[in-house]
């Protein structure tokens, strides 16, 4: 048994975190560091790709979480977004960016220190951008539909897949006709924007 004195004790728990933990932090200074268990997919698109992380020891109300990567000798934040999904569960939308191929890390944006992978492989929580999807003209099909022209709209992976986002708002289906066309639909219309904005073609999980 541990005596009342015992310090920087450690308490592994699964994925996620029991109801009450953030209270029990807040009245005894308790800290619940983050583990990164992995990363999928593992390859994404220089323009920005939507990945999911499994990090233990986090929950929905865990705040200002994101996902690092070394680019050129420095840790970098490569997450336009992100968030925690369900417990255990990082979501994160990349920023355009080049990554190359290497194991991810976790951090809480506030403090200094960085978590490195401890997943059950040395390349559970790679990742690194492949294949670049450009958008070059939009056309508004009807008041659901955008044609969209571009290149590498044809990638072709078991874990990826092209989707569509404008203004904010995923497309609730997205066809590749070609590598060089695809099309959106907006089941509720296209969503409106007070700016001239242009969709972004991204690649993510097909799960």
């Amino acid at each position: 048994m541990l005596a009342s004195s015992t310090l920087n004790t450690k308490i592994y728990l699964g994925s996620g975190i029991p109801e009450g933990t953030d209270d029990l932090a807040i009245t005894t200074g308790f800290k619940l560091d983050p583990v990164l268990l992995s990363v999928t997919p593992n390859t994404g698109s220089l323009a920005g790709s939507v990945i999911q992380a499994a990090v233990s020891g986090v929950g929905v109300n865990t705040k200002n979480i994101s996902l690092f990567a070394t680019v050129n000798g420095s840790d970098v934040n490569i997450c336009a977004v992100s968030q925690v999904k369900s417990y255990g569960i990082l979501e994160c939308q990349t920023k355009a960016m080049a990554i190359e191929d290497g194991p991810l890390k976790v951090k809480i944006l506030q403090d200094p220190v960085v978590y490195t992978c401890s997943g059950s492989s040395e390349t559970a929580c790679n990742y690194k951008t492949g294949a670049l999807l450009a958008v070059s003209t939009v056309t508004a099909a009807s008041a659901t539909t955008l044609n969209i022209q571009g290149t590498g709209f044809n990638y072709e992976s078991l874990v990826l897949k092209p989707n569509v986002s404008y203004a904010g708002i995923y497309a609730d289906q997205v066809t590749v006709n070609s590598d060089t066309e695809i099309v959106a639909v907006f089941s509720s219309g296209i969503p409106l924007s007070q700016i001239t904005q242009q969709p972004v073609v991204m690649l993510k999980s097909a799960t």
